[in-house]
């Protein structure tokens, strides 16, 4: 297995070098990028030909992979949404987003399980999030991008299983689930539930939580059965991508925590023969 760390849990200041680097010095063999709803990270969609392709070749010399894009903006901009125009703007940014992926080489966009915005009128946003998916993975298809819909907190995609139910509609190649065993577990769900994605798996997230706490929990103080995941993806025979996903939110020890990390999910997959092996370690 491969696993990878989300660019989060690196300090913020970093250039792309500079991030490539610390992923290969902490043995990691790709990185996540973040795609969020802030002017910054939004502010990637509109990068040249020229910067896509320094930030590409940088990636390269470092042997480090941007492997998939966290794309988290539809938190904000939900592509289910009532509101035409903050839908329509959704749907811009998942374009967009997929045509980055592709010139960046990165195999996976995560598309964020919201349908619409929390307090938002709800009916038939399941069906607007649906015909705007159709859509988007036709674009990804053209493009060879996987699209994975990974389960969240709120009241839309909050398992494993409603991610894949949604796979199974559209039924497309390229189409999938990425799991969050965090957001599973602190959404009250067991390890049944990821094994629901058995055979449409992308990716997996690693992070611990506990009941209605989806971020920020160290591992090994939530609720998150790691031993049973690790022998679950055993079961299952999933033999792709692991990423570690946390956040640094600028502490100066960011490094020591990650290299923490890493070794307590080392560890613990370890018990279960199911070491995840870094090229780079």
């Amino acid at each position: 297995m491969r696993l990878g760390i989300y660019e989060k849990a690196l300090a913020d200041d970093l250039t792309w070098s500079a991030r490539f680097s610390a992923a290969a010095e902490l043995g990691f063999d790709f990185l996540e990028m973040s795609l969020d709803a802030t002017p910054d990270k939004l502010a990637r969609l509109a990068w040249g030909k020229a910067e896509r392709r320094a930030i590409a070749e940088a990636s390269r010399e470092a042997g480090v992979l941007i492997h998939a894009m966290v794309l988290s903006a539809h938190r904000a901009f939900p592509i289910g949404s009532a509101d035409r125009v903050l839908a329509a703007h959704g749907q811009t940014i998942m374009t967009d987003a997929i045509t980055l992926a592709s010139d960046l080489g990165i195999r996976i966009v995560q598309v964020a399980g919201y349908f619409s915005l929390p307090g938002e009128q709800v009916e038939g946003s399941r069906e607007r999030f649906l015909v705007a998916l159709e859509r988007s993975v036709a674009h990804a298809s053209e493009l060879g991008v996987m699209l994975a819909i990974e389960n969240v907190d709120g009241r839309d995609v909050t398992s494993v299983a409603d991610a894949m139910a949604l796979t199974e509609h559209l039924r497309s190649p390229w189409l999938s689930v990425y799991a969050d065993v965090g957001n599973s577990a602190a959404n009250g769900h067991g390890l049944d539930d990821l094994k629901s994605a058995e055979g449409n798996l992308a990716g997996v997230h690693l992070k611990d939580s506990r009941p209605g706490e989806f971020r920020q929990v160290r591992f090994d103080e939530g609720v998150v059965n790691f031993p049973g995941v690790f022998k679950t993806l055993e079961e299952m025979k999933y033999r792709g991508p692991l990423v570690i996903e946390m956040w640094s939110d600028n502490r100066p020890e960011w490094r020591r925590d990650v290299e923490e990390a890493k070794r307590w999910i080392v560890e613990t997959a370890a018990k279960r023969n199911q070491i995840p092996r870094a090229t780079n370690a």
